[in-house]
């Protein structure tokens, strides 16, 4: 339901965006800041759900990581998905970093499902 729920709102943005080929998977750039492929939040949480969310498109949507602060840092997460420089952020909002923006309460429905599950949680639901 969760992979379901981001699938229909990365599509959504990506046909807003324009056409990508046919012939080619439509790439997301998602920002990891402070993360590393070494780290646990790395490899026990987000590449699972990376990999499930890639296989669960059945080839049209590829999701390129980019660590440290590539793309963006902890302070600017938000600011960074919202201006487009990075289409999928992963961070903590509300955090002493960013007191003043939104909290997950006021976002869309469909944009609340698409969080990675909790550590130990299962990925697949169904």
């Amino acid at each position: 339901m969760r992979t379901r729920a981001f699938l229909a709102a990365a599509l959504a943005t990506l046909l807003a965006a324009g056409a990508a080929r046919a012939d080619e998977p439509a790439t997301l750039r998602m920002a990891i800041p402070g993360g590393g492929s070494f780290s646990p939040t790395w490899s026990q949480m987000l590449q699972p759900w990376i990999n499930s969310v890639e296989a669960d498109s059945d080839g049209t949507l590829k999701l390129q990581s980019f660590f440290g602060n590539a793309l963006a840092d902890f302070s600017n997460v938000y600011d960074r998905v919202v201006s487009g420089v990075a289409d999928i952020g992963n961070g903590v909002q509300g955090s002493a970093s960013s007191p003043a923006r939104a909290s997950s309460s006021c976002l869309p429905t469909s944009m609340r499902a698409v969080a990675p599950p909790p550590f130990g949680s299962s990925i697949r639901t169904g």
